[in-house]
């Protein structure tokens, strides 16, 4: 199952033993001297994971028969964006209370999760300056109200950008053109 090229088993044993644990299709792997005399040895190795995931092959222009993986996925489910979101506050050491959780998981599948991530800090910013020990609702909703999503910045670009001096450039220009 295993084709192989270049390999020091005495050097690499490690990485064939776990090539061979988690059943890996090593393609091709190169061993180069390093650099820099703090790295031991540096590895180039292509392979392939054995998935019971859907694969489809395709052909490159050259005919070289390129391997890609291609996975279909599925936005994340509520619940499951609610549990990542309590962990990212485990990581962070914020202690929040259910109703600011439940709010920035509706926030999370109503704008991105990125975003709803990036809350999760300023509203421990906002609780601590309020020297609380909790991340509340109304901590949330105050950065919410402060710190808008990519959707909300865009449409309040639109709604006044004739307001703003960059449309008066524009115009400028225009009219030096015409």
């Amino acid at each position: 199952m295993k084709r192989v090229s270049h390999l020091f088993i005495q050097q690499n044993w490690i990485l064939l033993t776990l090539a061979q644990s988690i059943q890996l299709c090593i393609k091709h792997i190169t061993f180069e001297k390093p650099k820099a005399p703090f790295i031991g040895a540096v590895f180039f190795y292509t392979f392939l994971v054995h998935t019971s995931m859907k694969e489809e092959y395709y052909d490159t222009d050259e005919g070289h028969a390129q391997n890609k993986k291609v996975l279909a996925t599925q936005p994340y489910q509520e619940r499951e964006i609610k549990q990542i979101l309590h962990i990212r506050c485990q990581e962070e050491d914020v202690e929040m209370c259910d109703e600011a959780l439940n709010v920035l998981t509706r926030i999370a599948t109503e704008t991105t999760l990125r975003y709803a991530i990036q809350l999760i800090t300023t509203a421990h910013l906002v609780c601590k300056r309020r020297k609380g020990t909790e991340v509340s609702l109304q901590d949330v909703k105050r950065v919410y109200s402060l710190f808008w999503d990519e959707a909300r910045s865009s449409q309040f670009l639109k709604e006044y950008q004739q307001e703003f001096m960059f449309n008066e450039m524009a115009a400028d220009i225009e009219m030096e053109a015409a």
